[in-house]
C-alpha cells in the first residue's frame, strides 16, 4: 500500500472514530455527535449569523486553535436562546461537533437552505492543504444538537413534487463505503401549511433489510403524466446480471405503492412500442455444465412486464416481437465479430448460445431453426476445441428451441 493510500485509510478511520456515520435528524434513530475536546482551545472570536428556527434562535461558533496558521477550526459549538435577542441574555450551549483532528479542518461556516425545507442548514467548508481543494459538510441544527445532512461520506438525495392534495418530498440517505454507495430506505414527507415535514411513508417497511438503492430518480414509467420513484438497486457484487435490480414505486397521499421490484437480473426498462408506457424486461441465464472451473453462461430476456393501469404484470413476449428481432440482430453481430476475431472459442460459443436462447424464449422458432442449421458445423468445431467441451450436450440442449425451453 502506498503512503498516500495509507493516509487515506487512516483518515477514514479517524473520521469514523470521531464521528459515527451521521444521519439527518428527520430520519429515525438519528443521534447528534457529542465530542469532548481533549485540550481546551482558545475561545473563538468568530460568530456565525443568528437564525430563527422552529424552537427559537440559534447561532454556531467555530472554535479555532491558536496553533493553526490558517486560522481553521476543529470544532463547532451550537448555542440556543428561546425567547429574545436582548443584550445581556445568555446563549446556552446545546452541542459540539468535532471535525477531523488532522486534515482537513474547518475553514468557513454559513447558513443556507440546501434541501428546500424552508429551514436554514449550517454549511461548513473544509479546506485541504495538500490538494488546495475544498469540501462541504451540511449540518442540521436543533434542540437535539447537530446532525449531518450531507457529508464527505454520504449524500442526501431529495426530490420535491406536487400531488393533488399538496406538496411532498421524497428523500433517501446514500452512504459510501469504498466504491459502494447505497441507501437502505426511501422516505416520503408531506409539507404542511407551515412547510414542516410530516412523514407519510417508508420503503421498504417493516424493518426489511437487504434493500440497496443506488440512485433516486423521478420518472413517469406509467404514462399517466405523474412521476414514479424509480430506484436502480445494487447488492454490491461485480456481476451485473445478478447484482443489479430495479424498483418502481407509485406515490400516494398514504405513502409508497410498489408497482415493480426485481432485486437482481439487471432489468431493462424501455418503451418498446412507443405508446408512452415503459415495459420492463428481466433477464435469466443459461449455464453450461461442461465448462469446469469457469463462469460461463448465456443471458437472455426471459420475462416482459407491462403496466396495466394498476401495476406491472407479465405479458406475452411476442407482443414485442420487433423489439426481440432487434435484440437478436444485435447478438448476431456479437457472434459474427467473435467468430471473425476472437482467440477464445469459449467466447464464440457463449455468444452463439446467448443468441439461440433469446430466440427460443421469444418463440422465434423459424429463425432459430434456420440459424442452427446454418451454424451447426461451426459450433461443433468450436465446442470440440474447448477442453471438456461436450458437443452432445450442446446439441441436446440447443438443437431445437423446444429442447431449450424445457429447461426453464
Amino acid at each position: 500500500m502506498s503512503a498516500t493510500a495509507g493516509f487515506g485509510v487512516a483518515a477514514f478511520f479517524l473520521l469514523a472514530a470521531a464521528n459515527h456515520l451521521p444521519v439527518p435528524e428527520h430520519f429515525e434513530g438519528s443521534t447528534s455527535t457529542q465530542v469532548e475536546a481533549e485540550v481546551v482551545p482558545e475561545p473563538s472570536d468568530f460568530e456565525s449569523e443568528t437564525v430563527f428556527l422552529d424552537q427559537g434562535y440559534y447561532r454556531v461558533d467555530a472554535v479555532r486553535s491558536v496553533n493553526d496558521s490558517l486560522n481553521r477550526f476543529g470544532e463547532l459549538e451550537l448555542h440556543y436562546i428561546d425567547d429574545s435577542l436582548s443584550p445581556g441574555v445568555d446563549w446556552h450551549l446545546v452541542d459540539t461537533y468535532g471535525l477531523w483532528v488532522d486534515e482537513p479542518l474547518g475553514y468557513d461556516v454559513r447558513f443556507e437552505d440546501v434541501d428546500d425545507d424552508f429551514q436554514p442548514e449550517c454549511v461548513v467548508t473544509l479546506h485541504r492543504i495538500e490538494s488546495a481543494g475544498n469540501d462541504e459538510v451540511v449540518l442540521g441544527v436543533g434542540l437535539d444538537g447537530f446532525t449531518t445532512i450531507e457529508g464527505l461520506d454520504e449524500d442526501h438525495l431529495s426530490h420535491r413534487l406536487e400531488l393533488d392534495d399538496g406538496v411532498y418530498v421524497v428523500e433517501a440517505l446514500r452512504r459510501r463505503f469504498g466504491w459502494f454507495a447505497f441507501f437502505e430506505e426511501v422516505r416520503l414527507y408531506r409539507l404542511d401549511a407551515e412547510s414542516k415535514r410530516v412523514l407519510v411513508g417508508v420503503y421498504p417497511g417493516g424493518g426489511e433489510t437487504g434493500f440497496y438503492g443506488e440512485s433516486l430518480q423521478m420518472e413517469d414509467y406509467t404514462g399517466d403524466g405523474r412521476p414514479e420513484v424509480v430506484i436502480p438497486t445494487n447488492t454490491g457484487g461485480n456481476d451485473a446480471l445478478i447484482c443489479f435490480g430495479l424498483c418502481v414505486l407509485k406515490l400516494t397521499a398514504a405513502g409508497f405503492e410498489e408497482l415493480f421490484v426485481e432485486p437482481m437480473l439487471a432489468p431493462l426498462a424501455v418503451d418498446a412500442d412507443s405508446d408512452g408506457d415503459v415495459e420492463i424486461y428481466t433477464f435469466s441465464a443459461y449455464a453450461s455444465s461442461f465448462m469446469l472451473a469457469r463462469v460461463y453462461r448465456a443471458s437472455f430476456v426471459s420475462t416482459v412486464y407491462e403496466y396495466n393501469g394498476e401495476d406491472f404484470v407479465v405479458v406475452d413476449p411476442l407482443e414485442y416481437r420487433s423489439f426481440f428481432t432487434e435484440l437478436v440482430a444485435e447478438r448476431e453481430e456479437y457472434f459474427r465479430l467473435s467468430l471473425k476475431g476472437s482467440e477464445y472459442p469459449e467466447e464464440i460459443l457463449r455468444n452463439a448460445q446467448s443468441l439461440l436462447a433469446q430466440m427460443a424464449v421469444a418463440h422465434l422458432d423459424d429463425e432459430y431453426a434456420d440459424w442452427w442449421e446454418g451454424h451447426r458445423d461451426v459450433l461443433r468445431k468450436v465446442t470440440e476445441s474447448i477442453e471438456g467441451g461436450d458437443w452432445s450436450e450442446v446439441e441436446r440442449d440447443f438443437g431445437t428451441p423446444e429442447g431449450f425451453r424445457t429447461q426453464f
